[in-house]
């Protein structure tokens, strides 16, 4: 029986191991993708929530929420389908994939800490002289998370902007797209152009 129990193992993405806190989770998020997605390639229709519970810590309220994160945060999404005349719900893993495929194309490369972020929100708040609202900071975090931009090209960014009297975070991302297109010798936009409002 212990010769049997040492070979019960399932599928684990290495990519999602080894670097799920750059793609913006924690170990619990990971542990529920990681459940959803075994319970999902064993064939099982639909996942319930005692499926995902059972011989777990999670909480339903708990569950419900996280899963609510990863949905609204573009990590899974939900499939509806007919079968046998009933809708059915499914998990959908490829937003998760195409973050871990930005990984490893390198368009994503850069990697922060809570302490990188928290360093960048006080920089900028007290550059514009203001407190961040709630989107501002999700706008930001998703620069980091998703696109790849390191803390510092974020500043520069921010910098470039202010300079020119502009704290509207769209002009920030212009910036920000205009400096990758530089660094991949694309042609660019001058940003004196857009930032006069000739575009």
């Amino acid at each position: 029986m212990d010769e049997y129990i040492k070979y019960i193992n399932i599928p684990v993405n290495k990519i999602l191991i080894d670097h799920y806190a750059t793609i913006g989770l924690d170990e619990k998020m990971t542990m529920l993708l990681i459940r959803l997605m075994s319970y999902s390639n064993d064939g099982l229709t639909e996942v319930t929530f005692d499926d995902i519970i059972d011989g777990s810590t999670f909480t339903r309220e708990e569950l419900s929420k996280l899963i609510q994160h990863l949905i609204a945060n573009q990590f899974i999404g939900i499939n509806n389908k007919v079968v046998s005349g009933k809708h059915v719900e499914s998990y959908d893993f490829n937003p998760l994939y195409k973050k871990l495929e930005n990984i490893i194309t390198n368009k994503a490369i850069h990697t922060y800490t809570k302490n990188d972020v928290s360093d960048l929100f006080q920089y900028i708040e007290k550059l514009y002289g203001r407190t961040l609202g709630p989107s501002e900071y999700e706008r930001m975090t998703a620069w980091l998370r998703d696109d790849g931009y390191s803390v510092d090209q974020i500043k520069e960014g921010v910098d470039i902007a202010y300079k020119n009297d502009i704290t509207s975070l769209s002009y920030v991302e212009k910036i920000l797209n205009s400096i990758k297109k530089e660094s991949n010798n694309e042609p660019v936009i001058p940003f004196k152009n857009w930032l006069k409002g000739d575009i």
